[in-house]
């Protein structure tokens, strides 16, 4: 019966859905398993030569990533082949399931269709392709199984930059990113925070299918994500307490590629029908242009921003514009509180990218009282996720700057998952008199087509779907804040403290209109079914969905869906490290 199924659904192309966006069935449920854990077993017979042993500890590594999140696999290693009724993970080079060597797995997922509840999956992997066990290939099977038993669970694909759950091939995919983290907790566990709110445009209409991402004041990574629905709402969950979000707003990128929930989303809501950009939610007044708003969770569990607007351009701060060419921007730091923080929005035209014009700053913090110990401030800069398609450098002009750096002989520096990331963090240590705190610091860019010229990577060993996903403009998000180093550790200890206010007051995107979402309503008999709670109209899940006659892998009566879920083959070629 497995066979079978996969047979019918051959020509259906993998769905890709974005953000940590959870898979839907039918009518939009979120599709899950009914417990944190579940048993699954794996035929390691392969024609890659990669022995059992190798291939079990690979697969214990990527199940330690579910359990670290609250997912446990019970695995175990069985040569009889896949059983109907059970979890599977096996190779096979059936032609008529893997038409060509640009798919690397498919994952089928059986579950019930009033619910949305997992009954079973198989990871079916492309025997046809050569894997290894070596982490620095481009076709590491542990980047594979980890991003499968992704599916398992019931994540999608995802947008974000450096995610597991990515729909191509990349560096460091064995390990989860902290958006796959929270899509993980969102289904099976509970996460500390979350921020909610509505997406809005033109007359105030809910926008549907933005994506919204929650990036770290800390770190200045991505920590989670959502994509907003059909009334523009969002809930981004798997937060931390006590932490400072900002928040960036973009259309999704491949809507073509998403679940048929997202299928009707639009963004095409700008004046002569041009497509809104990615932007940061800021403030209404004038005086914060270019600011993006922190959210702060604090000690809360929820944190309503209201309502947020789309962009259609990207905004700057005024004073940043009128220092543009040639003059610097003098920041002062400290509020009336005296915390000492700020986040502004910086971009490169094309001219400055390709001459490596520089921007500069000074930025005052005469006014902070520097606490005892060894305090700095800290540069954040970030692009990268951003998809901006520059590589940029800080350079000081006054006081040395510490990096946060493990230089490789091309100057890159790698994330934990031995991915090269091209954000940087940068440290200037703080006199214990405040008078002499003032710092003069410039940000220098380089085009990612002008790195790369003499040197073996390409634009996707640093974006991964570079083609489909970069920005058009050279744009950057800068963080200032205040450490305090103890034994080689940095902790946060002052930042911007936000008071901060929605948009319905400065709403952009004049031509927005509301889109419903593309799942199927629910007949008023099958919404009895559910009332009744029975469990006998499993599906199966799979990149498209298509209707077939014959009985649920259990065996017993039902409407079948199928849905496969399928990496692609785009690029090979990982970034491997050298020294």
């Amino acid at each position: 019966m497995k066979l079978k199924l996969l047979f019918v659904l051959l020509f259906i192309l993998p769905q890709l859905s974005f953000a940590y966006t959870i898979n839907r069935g039918t009518y939009g449920e979120e599709l899950h398993w009914s417990s944190n854990s579940a048993e699954v077993y794996f035929n390691t017979s392969n024609s890659s030569l990669i022995s059992q042993s190798t291939l079990s500890a690979i697969l214990s590594s990527a199940r330690n990533e579910f359990s670290s999140q609250g997912y446990t696999f019970n695995a175990g290693i069985d040569s009889s082949g896949p059983i109907t009724g059970r979890n599977d993970i096996y190779f096979t080079s059936d032609s008529s399931i893997f038409s060509g060597s640009s798919v690397l797995w498919i994952t089928k997922v059986s579950f019930e269709q009033s619910t949305g509840t997992i009954i079973e999956s198989d990871i079916l992997l492309n025997d046809s392709i050569f894997f290894t066990s070596n982490t620095n290939s481009g076709n590491y099977i542990g980047d594979v199984l980890t991003h499968e038993l992704g599916h398992f669970v019931g994540l999608g694909h995802s947008e974000v930059h450096g995610s597991t759950m990515f729909f191509s091939l990349s560096s460091g995919q064995d390990t989860l990113a902290d958006d796959d983290k929270a899509g993980v907790k969102h289904l099976y566990t509970s996460s500390d925070s979350q921020i909610t709110g509505k997406v809005v445009g033109g007359s105030g209409v809910g926008i549907f299918g933005t994506h919204v991402q929650a990036i770290s004041s800390t770190s200045g990574k991505v920590i989670a994500s959502a994509i907003s629905e059909s009334d523009g709402s969002f809930i981004i969950s798997g937060l931390s307490k006590l932490e400072t979000y900002y928040l960036y707003l973009k259309p999704i990128s491949e809507k073509e590629n998403l679940p048929s929930h997202f299928g009707t989303a639009r963004s095409d809501f700008c004046l002569s029908d041009n497509d809104y950009r990615g932007t940061f939610f800021q403030s209404c007044r004038r005086s914060e242009e270019g600011r993006p708003q922190g959210i702060a969770t604090g000690s809360s569990s929820s944190v309503s921003v209201g309502s947020i607007t789309i962009g259609c351009e990207l905004s700057a701060p005024v004073a940043y514009m009128q220092n543009k060419n040639g003059g610097t921007n003098t920041i002062n730091i400290v509020d009336a509180f005296g915390n000492a923080g700020d986040a502004i929005t910086g971009y490169f035209s094309e001219s400055d990218a390709t001459l490596n014009t520089p921007d500069e700053y000074e930025i005052d913090l005469t006014n902070y009282s520097v606490p005892t110990g060894d305090i700095y401030l800290d540069i954040k800069i970030v692009s990268q996720g951003l998809y901006s398609p520059i590589r940029l450098s800080i350079g000081s002009l006054t006081e040395t700057i510490e990096y946060e750096t493990n230089d490789d002989v091309y100057g890159l520096r790698y994330d934990g998952d031995n991915s090269a990331d091209l954000d940087v963090i940068g440290r200037i240590k703080l006199d214990s008199t405040s008078a002499n705190n003032t710092f003069k610091f410039s940000i220098t860019p380089e085009k990612i087509s002008s790195y790369i010229a003499s040197k073996p990577f390409s634009e996707d060993s640093f974006f991964p779907g570079y083609s489909d996903h970069k920005d058009s403009e050279n744009f950057y998000l800068l963080v200032l804040t205040v450490s305090k180093e103890e034994l080689g550790a940095y902790t946060k200890i002052s930042e911007k403290k936000y008071a901060f206010q929605d948009n319905t007051n400065c709403i952009d995107a004049p031509r927005a209109i509301s889109v419903s979402e593309n799942s199927q309503a629910k007949s008023a008999a099958l919404e009895e079914l559910e009332k009744r709670k029975k469990q006998d109209d499993p599906n199966i899940l799979s990149c498209g969905t298509v209707g077939t006659s014959g009985g649920p892998p259990s065996g017993s009566g039902g409407f079948i869906l199928a849905f496969f879920f399928g990496l692609i083959l785009a690029n090979l070629s990982k970034l491997s490290r050298i020294i």
